[in-house]
């Protein structure tokens, strides 16, 4: 049948602009997936860094352990610790030297590290050679050595922030091209389809010979496509895989045709793959989004791949074939799994540690009730009870330390909380009736302006523990000298809902390390005050795993701000 000059200009015409369009969204996908990749090394780089930095202090703490072995016994075996701390730290400061080299700042740290190391290993060997020689070692060297310590501390807690801040930015970026990534990847596959779906309508009015074109060319796009792809008529049967997969399995396209891409796929992974597939071809709705690993064929490794599946209708709504693609997410999987692995381990630990150490304490309780009970004496006839109160309250501490550990975890796993709709109002009332007593005593006054946010979408949980953690320690670290007055306000900012917490306590003189410690786990900044150190940790958390992020301001004798930004 001869096709009209017409519908061969008109069919050529829109497949150039097609094949413009595909190559340019091609392009995209490969562009983002470039980036992402380059963002995710960068991430790696940091903890290098960080790892190496973490070495470099252990390494000193070796030394100096070493070092006073030696002079406490006089035993040739604690110099082999010092000999090697010493070699070792030097490969340490020249591979941060190199790591560190596209960072200027931290280079100029880097060289102070490097001075303050040669400095203290000078007068560790100082105090060796004196003792050595039968002179009495400088005590002045000893306390000199112990301030290059702290000051090698505070160095290495700065390059630390640096890199911590770098890895908050570089982890931020990752996951901002992760998100424009996917979308592409999905764009791509719905655009060969749309393409491939359009060329079957056209070759309807072209019968057989514009059919076979058809088929040519979009067996070319998918050729040409940079992932695993591969087509099924509408009742499942597999009808043909790309190139790709026959360079990624290692297998020859007649044995695909034969065999089919099952082998290569994990056992642990095809009951799903089969299950997905099953109910797309009843539903005609297209596979949800699949973590599956395939085989590959040069080394036999299974590499994670996101699976998709989708179906091409034609104008009556009918499928005519479907169409999947499979992307590698290696890389991006591994090291989701990886930090799955360590938040288990982290909280494991806590939980071992908190069970094991929960008896032994219960037993020293114990003991000491027992014990009190056995001397029976009045207060003024030994100096025993005192130190009974003070062991006691020793153990309470002990017990309160543990707990807070528990609500660590148990914050871990409340992220997964669903998010409901919310009354902003009902929360920060509900938070201030359990502190009415210490509202009431302070005679604290609390002002609510909440109407800029009346609902708030979040887990309810931790919702009320952000508010019950703000303003309860704007009730504890008020002034001495004037009633607490706490403003608490929410309203809308940048696509932020933002929750404030204003108070007129004591306020703080922060920087940038006094910050960091204020966020951080069991770090106080105010030690008069009974405390833990693990709400303002809590808070963060919460608002950081929710995508959200906070902001302080203080002022020292005037009060503090907190702003907590939610999306």
């Amino acid at each position: 049948m001869k096709i009209p000059i017409s519908l061969w200009r008109s069919s050529l015409s829109g497949y150039a602009v097609a094949t413009l369009l595909l190559v340019g969204v091609a392009l995209m996908t490969y562009r983002s997936l470039a980036r992402l990749l380059d963002h995710e090394a960068r991430v790696e780089h940091t903890h290098v860094v960080l790892v190496r930095l973490e070495s470099v202090m252990s390494l000193l703490k070796d030394a100096e352990t070493g070092q006073r072995g030696y002079l406490l016994t006089g035993e040739d075996a604690f110099l082999e610790p010092l000999r090697i701390a010493e070699r070792r730290t030097a490969q340490e400061q020249r591979a941060l030297d190199s790591l560190t080299a596209d960072n200027w700042v931290q280079q100029r740290r880097l060289d102070t590290l490097q001075a303050l190391v040669a400095s203290n290993y000078a007068l560790l060997q100082a105090d060796l050679a004196a003792y050595q020689s039968h002179q009495r070692y400088n005590v002045a060297d000893l306390r000199q050595s112990k301030a290059l310590m702290d000051q090698l501390r505070g160095l290495v807690r700065r390059l630390q922030a640096e890199e911590e801040h770098l890895l908050v930015v570089r982890r931020q970026r990752s996951d901002d091209y992760a998100r424009l990534t996917y979308p592409l990847i999905l764009a791509l596959t719905l655009f060969v389809a749309g393409l491939a779906s359009w060329r079957l309508q056209r070759s309807q009015a072209a019968e057989h010979l514009s059919k076979l074109e058809s088929s040519a060319r979009f067996a070319q796009l998918l050729e040409n496509l940079p992932h695993l792809a591969w087509t099924a008529s509408p009742d499942g049967t597999f009808t043909y895989y790309n190139r790709q997969w026959a360079d990624y399995t290692g297998a020859s396209p007649e044995q695909l045709a034969l065999e089919g891409v099952v082998p290569y796929m994990h056992p642990d992974d095809q009951l799903q793959a089969r299950t997905a597939w099953r109910h797309s071809l009843e539903t005609g709705e297209p596979t949800p989004d699949l973590r599956v690993r395939w085989r590959r064929g040069h080394d036999g490794e299974y590499r994670w791949h996101l699976a998709r599946t989708v179906p091409l209708r034609s104008i009556s709504g009918e499928i005519i074939m479907w169409m999947g693609t499979s992307t590698d997410i290696h890389a991006q999987q591994l090291q989701q799994q990886e930090l799955e692995r360590v938040n288990t381990d982290l909280d494991n630990f806590i939980y071992s540690a908190s069970h094991d150490l929960k008896t032994p304490i219960s037993n020293i309780e114990a003991l000491l009730t027992a014990l009190r009970e056995e001397l029976a004496l009045p207060p003024q006839a030994s100096d025993i009870p005192p130190l009974l109160n003070f062991m006691e309250g020793a153990v309470e501490r002990f017990k309160r330390t543990i707990s807070h550990m528990t609500e660590v975890v148990k914050l871990q796993k409340a992220n997964s909380e669903p998010a409901i709709s919310l009354v902003v109002a009902d929360v920060v009332q509900e938070v201030c009736l359990d502190l009415e007593r210490v509202i009431s005593t302070t005679k604290a006054e609390i002002n609510l302006d909440l109407a800029g946010c009346p609902t708030l979408n979040f887990a309810e949980k931790n919702l009320r523990s952000i508010v019950y953690n703000l303003l309860s320690n704007a009730l504890k670290y008020r002034h001495p000298k004037r009633p607490p007055v706490v403003q608490v306000r929410c309203y809308r900012a940048g696509g932020y809902h933002v929750l404030s917490v204003q108070d007129n306590g004591l306020g703080l003189n922060l920087g940038l390390e006094q910050e960091q410690k204020l966020f951080g786990l069991f770090q106080r900044l105010h030690d008069h005050v009974e405390g833990s150190g693990v709400g303002l940790y809590m808070v963060k958390k919460i608002v950081t795993n929710n995508g959200g992020h906070l902001e302080v301001e203080s002022q020292l004798g005037r009060g503090s701000v907190f702003r907590v930004y939610l999306p």
